[in-house]
């Protein structure tokens, strides 16, 4: 397995497809990830066209880990923009293929994020996940802090509303 940092439009050309791919799986799968259940591919491809633009103004990262060169996950790092916040990160839209679920995907996806965050002067981060989702675990064995959960706080795909919990990690600076 091999985790690049995507540059180009070039690259955009050439995830775009498995990146949306990736949401619409993990979106059928019922994660709350911004998106009601089956949404056009052109709902997602939009979220990613603006993920890409977004990155090309240097306001985030977008890292996606590849077997036999095929995505098979993706992480957003999204910068805080704000003067006095340009030490923090907000990690974004984590996603491995089903397939490569509980194979170390995800956990690598989370180290090349923590280190490319650091190498942008990046060392807080934070996130937030579904409550009780099994992420939340993952995320404290990365050493990622609980702040706590709001309830209500997002729509599930299917519409219910669900509460999500919240995590904080000060990478080593």
């Amino acid at each position: 397995m091999q985790i690049k940092v995507l540059h180009s439009r070039d690259d955009l050309r050439k995830c775009t497809e498995s990146l949306t791919s990736l949401l619409q799986e993990a979106i059928a799968d019922g994660f709350s990830l911004g998106f009601w259940a089956d949404p056009a591919e052109l709902e997602l491809f939009d979220f990613w066209t603006v993920e890409f633009a977004t990155m090309r103004a240097g306001k985030n990262l977008i890292l996606v880990a590849e077997e036999d060169d095929q995505v098979v996950g993706c992480v957003i790092v999204d910068f805080a923009t704000k003067a006095n916040a340009i030490h923090r990160a907000e990690i974004k839209k984590l996603l491995v293929a089903r397939s490569k679920r509980r194979s170390g995907v995800g956990r690598a996806l989370m180290q090349a994020a923590e280190n490319a965050a650091m190498e942008h002067g990046r060392w807080l981060l934070v996130l937030d996940t579904e409550i009780n989702s099994g992420a939340d675990d993952f995320y404290r064995g990365l050493g990622f802090q609980e702040l706590g959960t709001i309830p209500e706080y997002a729509g599930s795909p299917r519409g219910e509303l669900i509460g999500s919990t919240f995590f904080w990690k000060i990478l080593p600076h």
